[in-house]
Formats: structure tokens, C-alpha cells, sequence
């Protein structure tokens, strides 16, 4: 009767080792290192993945920030193909995951459940121009908020819309359509001109002062 229940015993073991091996993974992990367009690591970077088939999400982005090796590391991803996304702001790396920036090109990976771990390493550059607005009202000289929308001359479907009391980035090299609005102003540019476009090189600040006329005045 012993022999018995330790050769149950043993049975059982063994078909539970069997049942663990042949678990799939449910979830991957996506790694991999970002670098600048000389090849060099770039800290504190911030990378998000989204699924590339667009699938709603329930909770917002998660970014993760890149060491001083520039490595980052992202865990419990659903199973499926991905999209990854790059930015630094600060050091004039835009967000990849907007169209206007990066013309919808950026990195894929697929995680199934034999290949549930990828390594995609992410090519930041060349860095973006940055543009400052100040808004005048024209009649009362007051500085009024508004938000700035930028328009890919030759893509005007690659749009970016931001509040004007913040730089914002705009790609270098790249012909950029301008349009102000703000609550009580008529829209600038009223019609359509040169002025409104601008081009700027890698690295560099440009100011540039916008008169609003009141609504009121019209």
C-alpha cells in the first residue's frame, strides 16, 4: 500500500513538471537601447510601445526612461505586434508616435508566445527646431494663449496642435504651415500667405511675434 502511494506520488510530480514546460507565456517584454544619429546612448530618453493594430487601450501610455547606457526595458505586454516610440524633448528629440514628426515611421516588433522577448534598438535624429510664440492682442497690446496648430506643407493630413505658451518643436529642414487661435481672436493667418509658413534648421530657436485681432474689432 506504501509503494503504492509513493508511485502516485511520483506520477502526479512528474505530470505536473510536464504541465509547467509546456506553459506559453502570456505576456512579452520588449528591450533594446536608444542612441542619437552619432551613435551615442542617450539617457533618460522615454519609450512607449502601443499595439499596432490600434486596438483601444485601457490604461494610458506608459514610458519608461532609458539609463545612462541608454538601454530600456519594457515588461507585460500583451502578445501581438507593437509599435515603438522614442522621444527627449528637452534635448530636441520630439515624440515619434505623432505622424507630423515622424511620418509614420517608426520601429515594430511582433510578440507571440515562442518569441515573447524582442530587442529593438531606436534611432533618435535628427533633432527638431524649436519655435517660441508671443501673441499680442493688436488693439490693447495685452499677451493673450492660444493654441498653435502645425501643418506638414507637403502632408497638411501630419498636423500638431499645442498651447503657445510653450516652445514646440518642429521638424527640421521641413516646409511648416502656422495657424493661431485663441477664445475672442480671429484666426491667424486670416487667409493663407507665406507668412505663415516657416522652415527652420537642426537646433534652432526662433522667435516670432503674432498680432491678434479681436473679434470685437472686426
Amino acid at each position: 500500500m506504501q509503494k503504492d502511494s509513493l508511485f502516485l506520488i511520483l506520477v502526479c510530480s512528474l505530470a505536473s513538471v510536464t504541465l509547467a514546460s509546456n506553459v506559453k507565456p502570456s505576456v512579452g517584454t520588449i528591450s533594446g537601447t536608444v542612441i542619437d544619429e552619432a551613435g551615442q546612448p542617450v539617457e533618460l530618453a522615454l519609450v512607449s510601445v502601443e499595439l499596432l493594430d490600434n486596438r483601444p487601450r485601457g490604461t494610458p501610455v506608459r514610458y519608461v526612461e532609458t539609463n545612462k547606457a541608454g538601454h530600456y526595458e519594457i515588461q507585460g505586454l500583451v502578445l501581438g505586434p507593437h509599435k515603438i516610440f522614442a522621444k527627449k524633448e528637452t534635448a530636441g528629440y520630439p515624440d515619434t508616435s505623432f505622424a507630423f514628426y515622424s511620418e509614420h515611421k517608426f520601429s515594430t516588433v511582433n510578440l507571440t508566445q515562442q518569441n515573447s522577448s524582442a530587442v529593438v534598438n531606436i534611432r533618435l535624429g535628427p533633432k527638431a527646431g524649436t519655435l517660441r510664440l508671443k501673441l499680442v492682442d493688436a488693439v490693447t497690446g495685452k499677451l493673450p494663449s492660444g493654441t498653435v496648430t502645425l501643418r506638414r506643407a507637403a502632408h497638411p493630413e501630419m498636423f500638431f496642435s499645442t498651447s503657445t505658451d510653450k516652445p514646440v518643436l518642429v521638424p527640421a529642414l521641413t516646409d511648416v504651415d502656422l495657424s493661431i487661435s485663441a477664445p475672442g481672436y480671429g484666426t491667424w493667418p486670416a487667409t493663407l500667405d507665406r507668412k505663415s509658413q516657416v522652415f527652420l534648421q537642426a537646433d534652432e530657436v526662433r522667435d516670432i511675434e503674432i498680432a491678434l485681432v479681436p473679434q470685437s474689432s472686426r
